[in-house]
């Protein structure tokens, strides 16, 4: 008996966003609600589905009021230098003292960048006393992470803005945190 051949089902992937551009520098502002990474869809019907169910499910309010939160909080040069100093060695902690840390895909070039700029960047430096606002970190990292490849882009902003929002909530609850303190 001839049986006819099976076909499998082809899936195109995309990666699909829904967030904010903030024109001053062009930063992609990207919240975790609204990236879709690995949307694997076999028509064109069903990517137009997926990409309402993400727009209807994004909450731009609450990114919105999350964006503001971060210029009500701020840290020290003190706070900062120790900051980059966790992040360079956050990639060289065991992998048990990771499961307890957040985790930055953000990379050695990147923090270098972010430090120049905390010094330099017209829009985002530090104030005269030093300190930074989280919204001008925030903005350091989306500029530094514009060297990232394009495949890993999206995740590396929304990365940056889920590691500020975490520094932001530890900060605003005057809690310690590894990064911080």
């Amino acid at each position: 008996m001839n049986s006819l051949p099976q076909y499998k089902k082809l899936y195109k992937k995309f990666k699909v966003f829904v967030g904010y551009q903030n024109t001053v520098c062009t930063n992609l502002c990207i919240a975790t609600d609204g990236l879709k990474a690995d949307l694997r869809v076999s028509s064109t019907m069903e990517l137009k589905q997926k990409v309402y169910e993400l727009f209807n499910s994004y909450d731009r309010q609450s990114h919105v009021n999350t964006m503001k939160s971060m210029l009500n909080h701020k840290i020290t040069e003190e706070q900062f230098a120790h900051l980059v100093g966790k992040m360079k060695m956050y990639n060289y902690q065991s992998k048990e003292a990771k499961k307890h840390l957040f985790p930055i895909t953000i990379t050695d070039t990147q923090i270098n960048s972010i430090v120049k700029d905390y010094h330099t960047d017209i829009d985002f430096m530090k104030a005269d006393d030093g300190t930074i606002h989280f919204w001008n970190l925030y903005n350091l990292f989306t500029e530094a992470n514009k060297s990232t490849y394009i495949d890993v882009n999206f995740e590396r902003n929304t990365n940056a803005y889920e590691f500020v929002q975490y520094l932001t909530n530890f900060k605003s609850n005057e809690i310690n945190n590894w990064y911080l303190y």
